[in-house]
């Protein structure tokens, strides 16, 4: 099957509110809500195309762009290539030349419009921060909910607790009601990383499937309530769960050698770029990162980081 390369643009104007098209009646994906863009043309590249498709629809000349997420995704009679780009501009009146429908819409009300499914992952990537914080109990202790809050007074929005170990004290079932109600506060969400047992008992706003839990997770997602958020992800058997499964994103790594993990193999971020390329959901580098390589990770591909220590300066 030809794989046919896509880029679309999410153009977000000054109110924050971002663009969307709807498909004509009569051809694949018929009356869905898309991001603007469409096929490259034989010898442009992804820039060149949508520069040209965002000119052409909606008389917009592309200035500044940022790449959100590069993702392949099947449809059962084609194959595509999206890269995705982040385009801002100033207070316009657009106008569809090919008399497509168009809306202005805000970012957090997304998922209440008819979109493809390969877009789905567009909005994932548009929801999901680029810090993803991991407050290990065993490694942070009885400052986890001291070193959490102070990470969401700064700004972080995604944090996962993680519980590791046979047994399970009182105290850490406790900590976790604490932490959801942090959470609550600043507007962020709380990712439980434990075995399964105690999601019912915490309530996260979603819950971490490991690695050695995907083939269990893809087989059992539809009987589980609560929304899988992120899953660890180590190699490309890991990467084709991952795939099958309804979840946000991955967390890809190790990139660097880690004091949580000294005996794992460092992937390096040509490895971190290789597992990127095949994963068709948002991804964050875990493994010896910190806030500074958050760049890093986007320009081989990924969404941002993860990480424990990373968080501590």
């Amino acid at each position: 099957m030809l794989k046919q390369k896509i880029s679309l643009a999410v153009i977000i104007n000054s109110q924050g509110k971002i663009l969307l098209s709807q498909r004509k009646k009569g051809i694949h994906l018929e009356s869905l809500w898309e991001f603007p863009g469409g096929k490259l043309n034989s010898g442009e590249s992804f820039k060149q195309a949508l520069r040209r498709e965002i000119k052409e629809e909606l008389n917009i000349n592309l200035g500044e762009c940022k790449k959100l997420i590069d993702f392949n995704y099947c449809y059962p009679d084609r194959e595509l290539h999206f890269q995705v780009f982040i385009v801002p501009v100033k207070d316009l009146v657009i106008h569809h030349a090919e008399k497509q429908n168009i809306r202005w819409i805000e970012k957090s009300k997304l998922k209440t419009l008819d979109l493809p499914s390969a877009n789905e992952i567009i909005c994932n990537a548009l929801l999901m921060p680029d810090l993803y914080m991991i407050a290990d109990y065993k490694v942070l202790g009885d400052k986890i909910i001291s070193l959490v809050e102070k990470q969401l007074l700064c700004g972080v929005r995604m944090v996962q607790y993680r519980i590791t170990g046979e047994y399970i004290p009182k105290q850490t079932i406790e900590i976790g009601y604490i932490l959801k109600k942090l959470c609550d506060k600043y507007s962020a969400t709380l990712v439980l990383n434990s075995n399964w047992q105690l999601w019912q008992s915490i309530k996260p706003h979603g819950v971490h499937i490991k690695s050695c839990d995907l083939s269990k997770y893809r087989d059992l997602q539809d009987e589980i309530p609560f929304q899988a958020l992120s899953a660890a992800c180590h190699t490309e058997h890991d990467v084709e769960m991952i795939n099958q499964c309804a979840i946000h994103s991955a967390v890809v790594g190790s990139v660097h050698p880690t004091q949580t993990h000294p005996e794992a193999r460092a992937i390096g971020w040509i490895g971190f770029s290789r597992l990127c390329q095949k994963i068709n959901k948002p991804v964050y580098a875990i493994g010896g990162c910190n806030r500074a390589d958050v760049r890093t990770s986007q320009v081989y591909g990924g969404q941002g980081i993860a990480s424990i220590r990373g968080f501590l300066n």
